[in-house]
């Protein structure tokens, strides 16, 4: 990429700044103007910055592109990696999805949910640990909420060992090598989760950028606006199913077509996928048929 300042996207070039050869001057209003039109290809039209988040997202593009000035005042360390922390839904998952596309030049992360990771240890074993291990840069997401993890009989804190492994890494390497995260838990919980040894290693590799913890559920706000005049089968409003049962974390898979659906509609299944919250581990398998929506709630709200 000739000029670091300018991205092209969906045949549109955005500028994100000045470029005088040798360095970006950015400009956050510009950043943030090419973060909306980046969001909305990712996640669908319905997608937008919230006023409320601007402060968060500054913080974040400090970071991302390197801005040491402002970094300083925010206390960020650059060598560090990210942990953004909020309430569920308030919007974790989607930044940090988002904001890695600033700055094309710079090595990306993978996102990697923390339950893939217990999940792939209750089938590789110690192998997963290792893998995790690697100099690939990574943001684990929904740290601290992932079920236990077991290997023939052997229980495992296995994010704690991840997590110890990555630190390990990050000196190994000066410091090169970083590892992000986002979680739903505070100070305490991820201490009591993990113990004060990873909780330790923990200042030590990430900055903590927190939401407020008062941060609304934005897939709640969505979905209660896609669906307030919308009915599912059993006759009841989407609105009031959502509040009876709680129904936030959902993704979308396409299904064939329902008699019951707008025959010039393209409907999908909304399926609530198995989930753990910081507190009780519970299953939900419901399905739910209903009009479409054209984007992933649960892309929308981590």
């Amino acid at each position: 990429m000739d000029n670091p300042s300018k991205i092209t996207e969906g045949g549109v070039e955005y500028s994100l700044g000045k470029f005088d050869g040798k360095s970006v001057l950015y400009d956050f209003d510009k950043i943030l103007i090419y973060l909306d039109a980046k969001g909305k290809l990712l996640f669908g039209k319905q997608f937008r910055i919230y006023d409320e988040d601007t402060v968060i997202i500054r913080k974040l593009c400090h970071y991302f592109i390197k801005d040491k000035e402002n970094c300083l005042k925010d206390d960020i360390d650059t060598n560090k990696g990210i942990l953004l922390s909020g309430p569920v839904g308030c919007g974790k998952t989607t930044l940090m999805k988002l904001l890695r596309y600033i700055v094309p030049m710079q090595r990306p992360y993978e996102m990697i949910p923390c339950r893939n990771v217990a999940f792939s240890f209750n089938h590789l074993g110690f192998k997963t640990i290792e893998d995790y291990g690697s100099t690939k840069f990574y943001c684990f997401d929904d740290l601290g909420i992932e079920p236990a993890g077991r290997f023939y009989g052997k229980d495992l804190n296995v994010m704690g060992e991840v997590l110890l492994s990555r630190y390990e890494l990050y000196l190994e390497t000066k410091h090169k090598v970083k590892t992000h995260a986002t979680t739903n838990l505070n100070a305490e919980e991820l201490e009591e989760r993990y113990g004060n040894r990873v909780r330790s290693r923990m200042r030590e590799l990430f900055n903590l950028i927190a939401f407020d913890t008062k941060a609304g559920d934005k897939r709640k706000l969505i979905l209660e606006y896609y669906f307030s005049n919308w009915r599912l089968f059993n006759g009841w409003s989407f609105k009031t199913y959502l509040l009876n049962n709680n129904c936030c974390f959902l993704e979308l898979v396409d299904k064939k077509l329902s008699h019951n659906c707008n025959k010039h509609s393209n409907p999908l299944h909304l399926v609530l996928e198995p989930f753990y919250n910081s507190h009780i581990r519970r299953k939900t398998d419901k399905l739910l048929l209903a009009y479409p929506l054209l984007f992933y709630v649960r892309s929308l709200g981590r």
